[in-house]
């Protein structure tokens, strides 16, 4: 407890010890000094004992001190009535900035603003070695800084009578303030003082009577001379009196009372008189002859000066050099006559007035105008009035604000002044750094004289108001440009300098901005060198030429961005690829989703996918379908934050190969009876056929060759190799670019089908085979008919099925002709006719169900074969069954035979339900894997029989052909020209072996070619 104690006390007696701060004055600065508690005068002289850093108010070093204390600092003071902290700067007598750091060995005197509106002079030691004139310069309630001096000197030193203040040896300086004319004159008298700064002037004119000049009056300009200081003093005299003034300085010395010089030293200077007794004589009625006496002192030859008015203004201003002039006049008008005198060094003017009755005002003259920030003292000369009341007002007007005209207060003159009178105005309430444009107006009761027009700028202010509608206007990781709009002009006080721009991110780092002395008054910046997705604060004010004013503050969120993806691969097989990668290293934001790009570059084809992803997934895969076989790929992925997508991340490969589709071979359709029964390639001889044939649409890997053979059976996957039915399996090696292929083989012999197969082999294998029988020649004769024909009717309809005729035992391509023949027991030739059918069918049918029949009728039934030989269609022995069926057997039951025909039929249609299911699978599974798509009918091949043109056949499906228009002659040479042709018709292709694909159509097939 007693520690807390002794750490209170201390604590107590150093804030006694201090002392409180004197009070400021309410308006203008002041010097206080707070030993004495007065206010002293600017340029007093003060001892050093006097000055204090603490409460003393007691016995101390001070010359004359005595008392105890009383609570307050007894420092020197320099004091403004402006509300605002540590303002102010003391200044040693060399021109150093008192410092505000109490060290001892920092010297003799420190600084102390730490308190509102004013700054104290300390000291804590002697100073002899920084005695001298002292200087305070503090801002006034219009922030405009003022300078305060105090001559402060050592205890010894400051009691020294001899040292007082002297002016300088050389002559004074007289300057003319006012235009020539004026009334009265405004001249200044300026001389030097040395040695002790000049505290009051006091003048004489002619040994007069003493006065002081007044502070308003009294100009001192300080400038070091010799580790000394100069102070040049300039007195304001407005009055018009000639003759020898006499001017003195004196010093205040402040002791516990102030005590004034007594020996003072004194400067003359001389004015010259008036010119006196101004007379006129009327030489006639408009001629005027001016006389007056000279002036009573002449120093140089006189220039004498005569302005004539009259009610429109100057008319005349003449020269002379004697004492009289001669004028000539208008009638019926009034005159106003003044008489100057003018000499090198001094002047001093008279006038007289020549007038009869009252007139208008004169117009005010020797206008001054001292402008502040918000208010301008305006001062003018009336030369004299008009033996009338008059009153005086100032009308303004703002250039950019308070652009309506105003008028000030009124100023009152007594009546029958024969003599200048001074008028001061006062304008209030004015805008910062606004140009006024204003007149003034003198009035009495006849009217107002207005002066022209003159203009004034109120000075400038630090800025009232603060930027506007900052904003980020590009939404970027990497930068942002930032616009605003300034200050409104009301606030902005003064003309604009620049703007002071600085940022932060949330994370406490800066990033550049405008340097607070910029120049430039653009209202947009570019700060690059941000971090993506990152909040910023900004603070943004307005610089006029006082300084910067108020900030506003901006906040914004950089942009978000990302990179690409990472370990971007693929990894295909024939109809598919699956892509996989990793999250970019780097998020600057959150990820919503991935943009996949897949082409293909054999296609030239195109897939994007959008491929959403939850933020914490890092793993992505997707897999890609649409590809055939050894097709290549590109890919390119970037991931997506709220504002769009990253870089790319790409890949490229190659699909898996597959075996070849089949080449194009070119056929020729065999057509009997308007059936295409089978597809042969082109006959030579009758040992000799031509095998032509080009590449496979789809190769799906690098085509190596060709393997072509020729059979006498049917060529299948299990005995394609088979000796015992090839005759020939001849490998033919691929050519790049070359578009068509052809072999001719020979040793073959009439009426014997052979059995063509063409298969492209690449890197997998043997591919799908393109597939043709041909006869070199057919027989001329048939011997050979369908056995075992079997009849059923099941009410209209007729099923037939029998045992099939070989194209080996045909010996050539032929159709099945089948007859009904309605058997009724009549003998009419032309019921049998009309009731007849024929119908023909391919070879390898063995089985037709006829529909629309007679139930009524019995019929009889033939069947034949019908060949293409090379003398023309050959029909061979028939075939005969008799059908017989009673009308009143169509809904008898009782025979059994409808039980049979149920199961007949229920046994059928399970069958051919699973050859439905089967073909379903194969088409399914070749469309997945082959890319089929739908040909058009080309059934009708009857009108096309005879054409010599060539076909290619695409197969797109188990049973559909695309028939293209090759060439029109069979070519027996070798061809480098690419196949191409047009889409025909779609083909009602016969039952055929699942192996066969792919044809190329040439002509008709006839056995005579």
């Amino acid at each position: 407890m007693s520690l807390l104690f002794l750490l209170s006390l201390v604590l107590h007696v150093s804030c006694l010890e201090f002392g409180s701060l004197p009070p400021r004055p309410t308006t203008g600065v002041r010097l206080f000094l707070g030993e004495e508690n007065v206010t002293i005068a600017n340029f007093s002289m003060i001892a050093a004992g006097l000055i204090h850093d603490f409460d003393i108010d007691g016995p101390g070093n001070g010359v004359g001190v005595t008392g105890s204390s009383d609570g307050q600092n007894d420092g020197l003071w320099c004091q403004s009535s402006l509300n605002q902290n540590m303002i102010g700067t003391w200044y040693y007598p060399n021109g150093a900035t008192v410092s505000d750091s109490y060290g001892y060995n920092s010297g003799p005197m420190y600084a102390s603003n730490s308190a509102t509106g004013q700054i104290g002079l300390l000291r804590k030691k002697g100073i002899a070695s920084v005695q001298g004139l002292y200087s305070c310069v503090i801002p006034n309630e219009e922030g405009i800084n003022q300078t305060l001096y105090v001559a402060a000197y050592g205890n010894t030193d400051f009691l020294k009578d001899g040292e007082l203040p002297m002016i300088d040896g050389s002559g004074p300086s007289f300057q003319l303030l006012s235009s020539v004319d004026a009334d009265p004159p405004v001249f200044s008298l300026s001389f030097n003082v040395t040695n002790r700064s000049p505290t009051i002037v006091t003048c004489s004119v002619d040994n007069g009577n003493q006065f002081n000049v007044s502070e308003n009056d009294l100009i001192r300009t300080v400038t070091p001379v010799n580790n000394d200081v100069q102070v040049q003093v300039s007195v304001i005299f407005r009055m018009r009196v000639s003759g020898l003034y006499k001017c003195s300085v004196t010093t205040d010395r402040i002791t516990t009372a102030p005590l004034v010089s007594t020996n003072m030293a004194m400067r003359n200077v001389s004015v010259t008189g008036s010119p006196s007794n101004l007379t006129y004589s009327r030489i006639s009625l408009l001629s005027v002859t001016l006389g007056w006496s000279p002036s009573a002192v002449i120093s140089a030859t006189p220039q004498y000066h005569v302005f004539v008015n009259n009610s429109n203004g100057i008319i005349m201003n003449d020269n002379a050099t004697n004492t009289e002039l001669s004028l000539s006049l208008r009638p019926d008008d009034e005159y106003n006559i003044r008489l100057v005198h003018n000499v090198i060094i001094a002047f001093k003017f008279i006038f007289s007035t020549l007038y009869v009755g009252t007139i208008l005002p004169f117009a005010a003259t020797s206008v001054t105008t001292i402008p502040g920030t918000t208010s301008a003292n305006i001062s003018f000369i009336i030369p004299k009035t008009s033996y009338a009341n008059e009153n005086y007002s100032i009308s303004y007007t703002g250039q950019q604000f308070q652009a309506t005209q105003a008028v000030s207060v009124t100023r009152m003159s007594s009546s029958s002044v024969d003599k200048p009178i001074m008028i001061y105005i006062v304008l209030t309430g004015l805008e910062e750094d606004n140009v006024y444009q204003f007149t003034i107006d003198s009035s009495n009761c006849l009217g107002t004289t207005h002066t022209g027009v003159m203009n004034f700028t109120t000075l400038p202010a630090l800025p009232a108001g603060y930027p506007m509608n900052c904003i980020n206007t590009t939404f970027l990781p990497l930068s942002i440009t930032i616009t605003w709009t300034g200050p409104a002009l009301i606030e902005q006080n003064g003309a604009p300098v620049g703007y002071n721009l600085t940022c932060m991110n949330t994370n406490g780092v800066s990033v550049n901005g405008l340097s607070p002395t910029r120049s430039s008054t653009d209202t947009m910046f570019t700060i690059t060198d941000v971090m993506p997705f990152t909040g910023y604060t900004c603070e943004l004010s307005f610089i006029n030429v006082v300084g910067e004013g108020p900030s506003t503050q901006c906040t914004f969120e950089t942009a978000q961005s990302v990179d690409s993806p990472r370990n971007f691969t693929s990894i295909p097989d024939q109809y598919s690829i699956l892509f996989s990668w990793i999250e970019p290293a780097i998020t600057h934001g959150i990820i919503i989703r991935y943009n996949l790009t897949v082409t293909n570059l054999d296609e030239s084809k195109s897939m994007s996918f959008i491929i959403k992803v939850n933020p914490d997934q890092r793993f992505i895969h997707h897999n890609v379908n649409g590809f055939g076989p050894y097709q290549n790929y590109t890919a390119s992925v970037s991931a997506s934050t709220i504002i769009g997508a990253g870089p790319v991340a790409t890949t490229a490969g190659r699909t898996l190969p597959d075996i070849p589709s089949s080449p194009h071979l070119v056929v020729s359709p065999v057509v009997i009876d308007g059936l295409t029964v089978a597809y042969t390639v082109a006959v030579l001889n009758e040992t000799t056929i031509n095998i032509t044939w080009s590449p496979p649409s789809h190769p799906n890997g690098e085509i190596t060759g060709f393997i072509v053979r020729i059979a006498t059976d049917a060529i299948t996957s299990s005995n394609k190799s088979s000796p015992l039915s090839t005759l020939g399996s001849n490998n033919v090696s691929f050519v790049p670019g070359k578009a068509s292929y052809f072999l001719i083989f020979g040793g073959l012999k009439a009426k014997v089908p052979y059995y063509v197969s063409v298969v492209a082999v690449n890197q997998v294998g043997e591919g799908n085979p393109a597939t043709a029988i041909v006869f070199t020649k057919a027989d001329s004769s048939v011997t050979v008919s369908p056995s075992n024909l079997q009849a059923m009717r099941i009410r209209d309809r007729i099923v037939l099925s029998w045992d099939p005729v070989t194209l080996e035992e045909a010996k050539g391509f032929f159709v099945y002709s089948i007859t009904l023949t309605p058997d009724d027991g009549s003998t009419s030739s032309t019921l049998r006719q009309t009731n007849t059918r024929t119908i023909s069918v391919a070879y390898d049918t063995t089985s037709v169900n006829i529909t629309d029949t007679e139930p009524q009728l019995a019929y009889t039934v033939s069947i034949s074969v019908l060949l293409l030989s090379d003398v023309g269609l050959i029909e061979g022995p028939e075939f005969n069954t008799s059908l017989a069926m009673s009308p009143t057997d169509v809904n008898n039951t009782d025979d059994g035979s409808v039980l049979l025909v149920a199961v007949i039929v229920s046994i059928a249609l399970i069958m051919i339900f699973s050859v439905l299911v089967f073909i379903s699978i194969v088409v399914l599974y070749r469309k997945k894997y082959n890319g089929v798509r739908v040909a058009p009918d080309v059934s009708n091949t009857s009108t096309t029989q005879n054409d010599e043109e060539l076909y290619d056949f695409e197969m797109i499906d188990d049973d559909q052909y695309e028939l293209i228009n090759i060439y029109n002659d069979i070519v027996q040479q070798e061809q480098d020209t690419p196949i191409v042709g047009d889409s025909l018709a779609n083909i009602a292709f016969p039952d055929s072996p699942a192996y066969v694909a792919n044809p190329i159509t040439a002509s008709s097939y006839s056995p005579m070619q």
